[in-house]
């Protein structure tokens, strides 16, 4: 796993699984809110941002050896962003 995330053409494969996340965070995101939920910045910076940050906790976990379970790291994901979701759908004008 650590060459996939640090080795040659690591960032062509981030960059697609950052893409690939992203979608699926689209898509979850409207099957919960439906189609016509509006956010206070446009969908693609929402879901981009979540995919970012579950990158970021990915490899910092593998940094950190996995001393975390991946429970742990569920819940720490779940802190970073739902917040900020619930806050950009609070904000819908």
């Amino acid at each position: 796993m650590r060459a996939f995330l640090w080795g040659r053409g690591a960032e062509a494969l981030i960059r697609d699984f950052q893409k690939r996340v992203s979608q699926i965070v689209a898509d979850n995101l409207r099957s919960v809110t439906g189609e016509a939920a509006r956010f206070s910045v446009p969908l693609p910076v929402v879901t981009n941002f979540v995919a970012s940050t579950l990158l970021m906790l990915i490899q910092w976990w593998f940094e950190e050896d996995m001393r975390h379970s991946p429970e742990d790291i569920d819940v720490m994901f779940q802190r970073l962003v739902m917040p900020s979701i619930h806050a950009l759908m609070a904000q819908e004008g």
